[in-house]
């Protein structure tokens, strides 16, 4: 029962659902001793979902208590959320934001958006067969070097020695 309240909270959370994960996870916390492990877990999960929800305040207390929790585990996530949730918040300037359009507004006749991109994908070009270059008469020495007539030589040689000697 406590684990299917923690983890319908975590899924609250990681979808954006902050009121849910706030409710699941104080319902698991109510329910599970709060100096346990998995009670510190709960909890510091909690103190993400009061920061998603926009309950600052209420992140922060939380988290404070967190810090003297008996499990060292949950004491250390505790401290290094708990500089962070105190960081003074940086006032952003209009020129740093994008502001991304709602498409859910665009007219539904408007066949630009409809259509995707006309451009064709490129097929790459078929490659083409090697065909090797033709070699130029004049460039090959078509003269005798003695070589092949030396090498039957060597070869007759040695097949009379194997002959005599057998």
């Amino acid at each position: 029962m406590i684990a299917a309240a923690f983890e319908r909270g975590k899924r609250a959370f990681e979808g954006g659902q902050y009121r849910g994960a706030i409710a699941a996870l104080e319902s698991a916390t109510a329910r599970v001793n709060p100096l346990s492990a998995w009670g510190g877990e709960i909890q510091l999960f909690l103190v993400s979902a009061y920061e998603g929800g926009g309950d600052r305040q209420s992140a922060q207390t939380l988290c404070r208590t967190l810090t003297q929790h008996p499990d060292l585990e949950t004491r250390d996530l505790a401290k290094r959320l708990l500089y962070v949730l105190e960081a003074p918040v940086l006032k952003t300037r209009p020129e740093w934001i994008v502001e991304i359009p709602d498409l859910a507004a665009a007219e539904a006749s408007d066949e630009r958006l409809q259509r995707g991109s006309s451009a064709t994908p490129r097929q790459p070009p078929e490659p083409q067969p090697w065909i090797p270059e033709p070699v130029d008469p004049s460039l090959v020495n078509l003269h005798d070097n003695r070589f092949i007539g030396v090498a039957l030589l060597a070869v007759a040689l040695l097949g009379i020695a194997i002959a005599l000697s057998i």
